[in-house]
């Protein structure tokens, strides 16, 4: 499958995975804020953090990933069992590398952002955040805090939305494109979720459709970050909590719980394109190398041809010819 036509089937098949994946959603967002709000215990909030963010995550990752393959017609609906094993198993196997992934990258993009990007592009940026990060790593002294305050005083509040936002936009590439590697691996798996699994093993189609999925990622997640970044107030990119929230802020929160579903779309397409390949390949080693039946027909063309020739032809007879010749 072209990567063009899996970015523009996938924007248009995402409002039937969206609607597919919100029940699961909306259940997940009532049972955390329930319990969130049911008790104040440290201990049971740390748990339901701890809970929601590694084995819930997980499974409202691969829910989507199982709304968008159902939508393609790729898998059959799932067994309690086949979703616990596979939750598991993808929790281990996809999220905690991609984790890892984004972690080691993100750090070596933080110090060349600091240390690089910012003083050629925005050296007034950079004097922020590196008070900024003297401030923290001083545990917010007085004496940190004057030094940031100066240098935030002495800057253009564009230009560190500019920085924010390039920092953010450099982030949100690193995370596209551990999606973009793991996008087809996760989709298989969560198409063994099934009573007859497919056996599809962990690094199924790994690094196919990369780019398209970084696209989409890109278009439907990082640009809207960004545009936050960009047009929200100094107050909310520095962590003050009197800014309020924007328009930018409150349409970004209303398109977080769309935009994943073009992701998903993208994965489930890249799982399926990649799965009527290995098909057609196996159908085509199976085959044998002559085919017997273009063979049958072209022996049978063969004989009626002989037979239209022999038809025109007569039978040599010697008497007949002996006796024509005594006449003449």
């Amino acid at each position: 499958m072209n990567g063009l036509v899996l970015i523009l089937r996938a924007i248009s098949i995402s409002p039937m995975v969206f609607l597919r994946y919100l029940p699961v959603l909306v259940i997940y967002i009532l049972l955390a804020v329930g319990i969130f709000y049911s008790t104040s215990n440290l201990i049971v909030w740390g748990m339901l953090f701890f809970l929601m963010s590694t084995i819930g995550t997980t499974f409202l990752f691969l829910t989507g990933v199982r709304a968008a393959l159902m939508v393609v017609g790729a898998t059959t609906s799932p067994t309690v069992e086949g979703l616990t094993r596979v939750t598991v198993r993808s929790l281990f196997l996809h999220m905690l590398p991609q984790f890892i992934l984004v972690i080691l990258l993100s750090a070596i993009w933080g110090i060349v952002h600091r240390s690089v990007v910012l003083p050629m592009a925005l050296p007034g940026a950079a004097d922020v955040f590196g008070a900024y990060t003297a401030m923290a790593s001083a545990f917010f002294s007085a004496e940190s805090q004057e030094t940031f305050g100066v240098a935030l005083a002495a800057t253009d509040p564009m230009q560190l939305q500019l920085a924010a936002a390039l920092f953010v936009f450099g982030a949100l590439l690193i995370v596209g494109f551990s999606i973009g590697i793991f996008g087809v691996p996760m989709a298989a798996l969560a198409a063994n979720a099934v009573q007859y699994s497919p056996g599809n093993d962990p690094i199924y189609g790994i690094g196919k459709y990369l780019l398209p999925q970084m696209v989409l990622y890109l278009m439907t997640t990082a640009a809207p970050t960004v545009l936050f970044a960009m047009t929200a107030p100094v107050a909310v990119l520095v962590g003050g909590v009197d800014a309020g929230l924007t328009i930018s802020a409150v349409l970004l929160v209303v398109f977080v719980a769309y935009a994943p579903c073009i992701s998903y779309a993208g994965m489930a397409l890249g799982y399926d394109a990649v799965r009527r390949q290995i098909q057609a390949e196996l159908r085509a080693q199976r085959a044998p190398i002559v085919d017997m039946e273009q063979e049958r027909e072209t022996l049978k063309e063969l004989r009626q041809m002989r037979k239209k020739e022999a038809s025109g032809t007569k039978m040599y007879d010697p008497v007949a010819e002996a006796r024509a010749r005594r006449r003449r």
